[in-house]
């Protein structure tokens, strides 16, 4: 049950077809970085290399504000799909339950970021998959749950993601695998709804889209180490590597002389006993001495 509030000037206008309680999305919830991520990942990808996708899963303000969140979504639409009618229909048309229309959420996603599987086992967390024509307070065929491919390749692989969840129920899966026959994308108000209108209805759980926001993390990038050549051209003029038979044993004391000073210092090598210690190789002023330890950590 979605409920529309639109205020302008002192007029208060209430659209869509709400019945039952309607649950809040808390204002903290907020789409700005996940958005800025998507732009970026946008213009890093070729559009060649984006999939689509076709979720139904109850009222699609709720669906796409979930996907939206996910690292790896490119960009969501929300429309109408797999009805009879041939030309685009309206929110009040669909309302209607004989359209035959389900709220969809189409998903255009960059495989090299996530992958199908992923995103199946995500949309499985907002939906009861045994529910027929129902999601939280949502009740009618066009709130059926659903997913549509475009590639007929895809069709295995989410049988398979099917059968792995049907065995976690007693009750029989109801959530329907079919080619998409057709979309239409929803009027412009539907678009991004809970980005524009925090405060508005959603189904699902604000706890889930925290677990969307993390469930794709970037993956850090390990730490290469540097060759000698490059720790070499690190070194300035001043600074002269130990020679590694010179090294002292770890918190042994070391002497190091200078014509003006004698000096123990404590020094300890580094994990990786094959790189040299720069030591500087400037003379110490009588009464002050200063040695600059550089020391690489491998």
């Amino acid at each position: 049950m979605k409920i529309l509030f639109f205020t302008l000037m002192t007029t208060v206008f209430t659209m869509g077809c709400a019945n039952g309680n309607s649950q809040r999305t808390p204002s903290l919830i907020t789409n700005d970085e996940n958005s800025t991520h998507q732009q970026a990942e946008m213009k890093k990808t070729n559009k060649s290399k984006s999939t689509d996708i076709y979720f139904a899963g109850g009222c699609f303000w709720g669906t796409e504000h979930f996907f939206k969140q996910i690292r790896g979504v490119l960009t969501t639409e929300v429309g109408y799909a797999n009805g009879k009618l041939s030309k685009a229909p309206s929110y009040e048309q669909v309302s209607t339950g004989n359209t035959g229309f389900a709220e969809t959420v189409k998903v255009t996603y960059n495989p090299q970021l996530i992958d199908l599987n992923q995103l199946l086992d995500l949309y499985f967390k907002i939906i009861d998959p045994t529910s027929l024509n129902k999601q939280g307070n949502d009740r009618g065929t066009q709130y059926r749950t659903g997913i549509y491919y475009v590639n007929e390749t895809e069709k295995p692989l989410i049988d398979r993601a099917i059968a792995t969840l049907a065995a976690q129920y007693s009750k029989p899966i109801v959530v329907e695998v079919l080619p998409l026959k057709n979309f239409y994308k929803a009027e412009e108000y539907h678009q991004a709804y809970l980005d524009k209108n925090p405060q508005g209805y959603c189904h699902i759980s604000p706890a889930l889209f925290e677990i969307a926001r993390k469930a794709n993390p970037v993956k850090q990038k390990g730490f290469k180490k540097p060759s000698q050549a490059d720790l070499r051209k690190q070194l300035t003029p001043n600074n002269t590597p130990l020679p590694k038979k010179a090294l002292p044993s770890a918190h042994l004391p070391m002497l190091i002389t200078t014509s003006s000073a004698k000096v123990f210092m404590w020094i300890l090598p580094p994990a990786n006993p094959s790189l040299s210690l720069p030591i500087s190789s400037n003379q110490a002023v009588a009464g002050q001495v200063s040695l600059n330890l550089l020391i690489k950590n491998s």
